[in-house]
């Protein structure tokens, strides 16, 4: 497994040692997992994935002139790659596809097959936890767009906090993107309800072998048999949730430690949140995305939503100062504005003030960032100014441009 182990076992010691056991729905899908969910996804109560297939087919060449020609399309939890395929039919001339997961074998084998359907472009697999490594390579030159592909409703295992991150990093990684997002939809409480407690018993198998990874990988001593697979909808909530009970009072040993799970006490495996359109609209707004088509079903049981990812903030019209010791350092009325940073242009610069530095630091996606120290009436503020001088593709817009921290004040005049 490419995920490293430490991050589970130190995960799962998190959670049980805590007085509400939770543990993040990712470390259901080892190579067991993944195969088990995909069988979750051909069960007959489970509607979100043949409803988005169906949204798909009907919709893909509309979706497909959204992203239009020339387009770099990433997928985040890529999985089995079965929905994508109805996309990449349809698009124009793409550059790459990029799909991301943290199941390494299974996402590398599914993207071997996908390469031989699709000669005509690269599929370069990232194995990777999208929930906190968008770690991306250099577009390819004749690239015009990024587009993020997150099918499934997985944003619905995110707590609210969560998905502002999520759209928070679209913004930051993909400016001038945009995101293809699946939903699932407010329902009736009884479907929902049925999708998760399936009659085969494949999602309580699927939610059973998280302890079965952990015994395997992390030498625990979880009996499957003294645990019961438990999901319902949390009206309140708007979610369902997942849990396995344990059956009896019981102690499980991890990294030389021993924990207790009483008789009743539950492991939260997973959230789904149920939203509505509104609602994720104006989740996604709050960070800078602006909504555009929504595709769904004639039940509304299932969204696909588009997002536009705006390019880099720029301040024209509206005049920026930096001032650090009583001394106007750089004064501009066309900032460009990057994850809070007013990056100012060369020439703005008051040059007097200051001196090379030698402190060099690394973005995963700006590039390689180099530094200013500060002297005003003889005062040396180090390191107080950065710049890219050749920044990465998707940082262009800040080439040369610099951006101040450590007491130095940006303010509008």
């Amino acid at each position: 497994m490419d995920h490293p182990v430490n991050h589970f076992e130190n995960d799962l010691v998190a959670a049980l040692s805590s007085n509400v056991k939770h543990i993040s729905p990712k470390y259901f899908y080892d190579v067991q997992g993944s195969v088990l969910f995909d069988q979750i996804c051909d069960l007959p109560e489970y509607y979100p994935t043949r409803t988005e297939m169906s949204i798909l087919s009907e919709n893909s060449k509309a979706i497909a002139q959204h992203i239009g020609p020339q387009a770099e399309l990433i997928e985040l939890g890529a999985g089995s790659l079965t929905k994508v395929r109805v996309l990449l039919r349809q698009l124009e001339l793409p550059t790459a596809f990029l799909p991301m997961d943290i199941s390494g074998d299974y996402l590398r084998a599914a993207a071997r097959d996908l390469q031989k359907e699709f000669p005509k472009f690269a599929v370069s697999p990232i194995v990777a936890d999208y929930t906190h490594d968008w770690t991306l390579p250099d577009p390819l030159p004749e690239t015009r767009r990024r587009i993020a592909f997150f099918p499934g409703s997985t944003i619905g295992n995110f707590l609210p906090a969560e998905v502002d991150t999520f759209f928070a990093n679209c913004r930051k990684y993909l400016p001038g993107g945009a995101l293809l997002l699946g939903v699932d939809l407010l329902k009736s409480p009884q479907i929902i309800h049925q999708a998760y407690n399936d009659a085969q018993g494949v999602t309580a198998a699927f939610n059973l072998n998280l302890l079965n990874r952990a015994n395997q990988e992390l030498n625990t001593n979880f009996d499957f048999s003294q645990y019961a697979h438990w999901a319902f909808y949390n009206a309140p909530q708007q979610r369902i949730e997942m849990h396995l009970v344990s059956l009896k009072r019981q102690e499980i040993e991890l990294n030389n430690q021993l924990f207790v799970f009483e008789e009743g006490e539950t492991l939260h495996t997973e959230n789904s949140y149920k939203y509505s359109v509104d609602k994720v609209q104006k989740i996604a707004a709050k960070q800078g995305l602006k909504a555009g088509p929504v595709w769904t079903d004639p039940n509304h049981w299932f969204g696909l939503l588009w997002f536009d990812i705006p390019d880099f903030e720029t301040t024209k019209g509206e005049k920026m100062k930096a001032i650090w010791n009583n001394q106007v350092l750089a004064t501009s009325d066309q900032t460009v504005v990057v994850e809070g940073n007013h990056y100012f242009p060369a020439n703005a610069l008051n040059k007097e003030f200051f001196q090379a530095s030698a402190k060099q630091t690394t973005c995963a996606w700006k590039g390689v960032a180099h530094y200013y120290d500060v002297a005003v009436s003889g005062r040396v503020n180090e390191a107080a100014a950065w710049f890219y001088p050749d920044p990465k593709p998707e940082a262009h817009q800040i080439a040369n441009h610099v951006a101040f921290w450590k007491g130095v004040s940006v303010t509008n005049d």
